[in-house]
């Protein structure tokens, strides 16, 4: 890596990487969110922890604040002082304190890289001991891709091999921690070789092939970075790109070129760049995706799609949501249409529980036949990270009285 980007990774990866909201090919949709006054505290921290009271008190401080003032720059700098005066596990108890009072920051992605980068500036020492500390399930990962990125900027010089993402990631306690890890990499690694997608390929090629997924993960991540230029741009490494029917071609012709697991990646962010360039509309997407030469890179592209149209906020409706998949029931095909509703709920749960309330919408409104398995798939989700049953039931309360002991008390597969 020359001085030059070693003097910008320096300065600039803390503040800037923040907006590499990877929804880390979104089929890692797993999350977890605390209701303030009820929810348990799931990430091991740094002495007591204050009364949930305390944390209710600090969000509606810094909302007061910072809601429609100054927006994501005020937050971030609000919830970094926040870590750097209390910690880690104090500060994500405020973020989820936070999202009752501005819903908005139920995305909390970027929020979460702020977070821990703060933590890890704070003790630079302790960045592998926070990798395994920070909560995975929450804010699409972005709490572990700030240590992550804070930990490179600090080492200047520094160029990540893919002995280096093995002997890192493949060490981590989870698999979905590995995965997170090998993606956020790979947006790192493109940034390093400033743009060279030709140069960058063969790191992610090293990467071990195993059951974890890291090695997909890794070129998800330089892909998603090559398509979309989030941290490339924020660098004046290259321009951002203009999503338009060109920009799509461009980026299909290379997806074409590919094959194996680099081909299953450049077209799981092809759903994105189409969605940029003509709408989040299901059925474009769905025949944009299934151009792709296999099966797999043709799910994977759609899926992705799936997951980004759950969260978005045009989609909150009862026709918005059962819109998601009907591109599965229109092709006949019962089985995709299955995944296709796991892959809804997953992605609600992934952001906030709070989302809840969209996917009892969507389970009470499929058909009979997919409503019993889609709140099995839901409450599956929530137990994962709301661990008390009273819990459970005050967010679950909306359901249909069928299927809500489902949603409060499942069997965790």
């Amino acid at each position: 890596m020359n001085v030059l980007i070693s003097q910008r990774a320096q300065f600039l990866i803390p503040t800037k990487l923040i907006f590499l909201v990877d929804f880390l090919l979104l089929a890692l949709l797993i999350s977890s969110f605390y209701l303030v006054n009820k929810m348990p505290n799931q990430v091991d921290g740094e002495g007591d922890l204050k009364s949930n009271e305390e944390f209710k008190q600090e969000a509606e401080r810094i909302a007061v604040n910072c809601m429609g003032k100054g927006g994501w720059e005020c937050y971030k700098q609000a919830f970094s002082e926040l870590t750097e005066k209390n910690g880690l596990t104090f500060t994500e108890q405020v973020l989820y304190a936070i999202q009752d009072v501005d819903p908005f920051l139920r995305n909390c992605h970027i929020l979460a890289h702020s977070i821990s980068q703060a933590a890890t500036r704070k003790e630079p020492s302790r960045w592998k001991e926070l990798l395994e500390q920070v909560n995975i399930y929450s804010c699409g990962g972005g709490f572990l891709h700030g240590v992550l990125e804070t930990h490179m900027s600090s080492e200047p010089g520094f160029t990540i091999t893919a002995d280096f993402i093995n002997n890192l990631c493949s060490n981590l306690s989870a698999d979905e921690k590995k995965r997170m890890c090998s993606h956020g990499l790979g947006h790192l690694i493109l940034l390093e070789k400033e743009g060279d997608l030709s140069s960058a390929l063969p790191v992610c090629s090293g990467v071990k092939q195993d059951s974890t997924g890291m090695a997909v993960d890794c070129f998800i991540g330089l892909f998603m970075e090559d398509h979309q230029k989030l941290a490339l741009s924020e660098h004046e490494i290259a321009k951002a790109p203009i999503f338009d029917d060109q920009y799509v071609q461009k980026l299909e012709k290379g997806c074409f070129s590919y094959d194996g697991i680099a081909a299953v990646a450049c077209w799981n962010e092809m759903s994105e760049i189409y969605g940029k360039s003509y709408g989040f509309d299901p059925a474009l997407i769905y025949q944009k995706c299934s151009q792709a030469p296999q099966e797999q890179e043709r799910n994977r592209c759609f899926l992705k799609g799936v997951a980004l149209m759950s969260v978005d906020y045009s989609f909150s409706t009862k026709n918005k949501l059962l819109s998601i998949c009907q591109p599965y029931n229109q092709a006949g095909q019962e089985d995709g249409y299955k995944v296709c509703l796991n892959y809804v709920v997953t992605s609600l749960m992934y952001y906030s529980p709070l989302y809840i309330d969209r996917g009892i919408v969507l389970c009470s409104n499929v058909s009979d036949q997919f409503q019993e398995n889609c709140f099995k798939d839901l409450g599956n989700q929530l137990k994962r990270n709301i661990h008390k049953q009273k819990d459970r039931e005050t967010l679950c309360k909306g359901g249909p009285e069928k299927y809500k002991h489902y949603c409060i008390n499942p069997q965790v597969i």
